[in-house]
């Protein structure tokens, strides 16, 4: 059976930039309390570290929140001689490098800028890899400039300490979430337990660090909750029908479809998560 008789609960997680998400599962007695228009402030994950499925998860919501196609996704490299020793080498040089950033807007007036960034030291199975960053950016510089920026103290002008990359980001084919999940290691079927036992081992916390750096002026997703909207029955069918598109955009009008997943525990059954964008003018 696909729907069990439990009381159901839609927990709406709202990210920003009109990008929303979904989960309806089996209520249980740790869910806070559905007051109307009661706003949850989603907790970041305790330590940034990519390793972790919700933490990944997160990451993905802030970067649909914060990022468009007026932005970039920055690549930047090390040549041997500036080449980091350790993690921590390479954090500070990617610290440093959007403090220069900021320096940078702020002389010429533009407002501070948005980002995410990763330090990438090891692949998706784990093995180590050339450290390098990938960064997505929301700032006024051109991409000349931004790119420019990669150097360190003492440099002369036009020298980088490696090579870097400023393109924008493209949005077509849900654009800002393949970024987030390349960026991640976090492939697009690890939300769908359909293929369960090839994933099995997906989420396992592979060898080494992948932790993200993320300006303060983000926004931030909230959550509200409601606990009348579905009814078991209604849970049932939509659990059968999760792929159609025509199905999620009549039941919540306004909305456009993006990505339909389920995914069963067997502790509270099965959660849907839906994820769909507000229809602006």
């Amino acid at each position: 059976m696909l729907g069990i008789g439990k009381p159901i609960r839609e927990k709406w997680i709202h990210c920003g930039n009109d990008y929303n998400e979904f989960y309806m599962y089996h209520k249980n007695d740790n869910d806070p309390p559905a007051r109307r228009n009661k706003r949850h402030r989603e907790t970041a994950p305790a330590q940034k570290n990519l390793n972790d499925k919700q933490s990944r998860r997160y990451f993905i919501r802030l970067a649909y929140g914060n990022f468009n196609h007026k932005d970039f996704h920055v690549t930047a490299t090390y040549d041997d001689k500036h080449l980091p020793k350790n993690f921590d080498e390479a954090l500070r040089d990617l610290r440093n490098y959007m403090k220069r950033i900021a320096r940078r807007c702020k002389k010429l007036g533009f407002p501070p800028p948005k980002y995410l960034g990763v330090v990438e030291c090891y692949d998706k199975n784990g093995k180590p890899c050339r450290i390098h960053h990938h960064i997505i950016i929301s700032c006024k510089l051109s991409r000349d400039e931004i790119e420019s920026l990669w150097h360190k103290k003492g440099m002369k002008k036009g020298e980088t300490i490696g090579f870097v990359n400023a393109d924008r980001i493209r949005m077509a084919n849900n654009g800002i979430e393949r970024l987030a999940r390349y960026i991640t290691k976090y492939p697009e079927k690890a939300d769908d337990t359909e293929d369960a036992e090839e994933l099995k081992d997906l989420h396992k916390r592979p060898h080494g660090q992948r932790r993200w750096i993320q300006s303060l002026n983000l926004t931030i997703p909230f959550t509200t909750y409601a606990d009348k909207k579905y009814k078991p029955r209604m849970f049932k069918k939509s659990l059968e029908h999760y792929r159609d598109k025509e199905y999620w955009e009549e039941l919540y009008p306004g909305f456009r479809f993006i990505d339909c997943t389920r995914e069963r525990s067997d502790i509270s059954g099965w959660c849907i998560c839906l994820k769909m964008r507000r229809i602006t003018n």
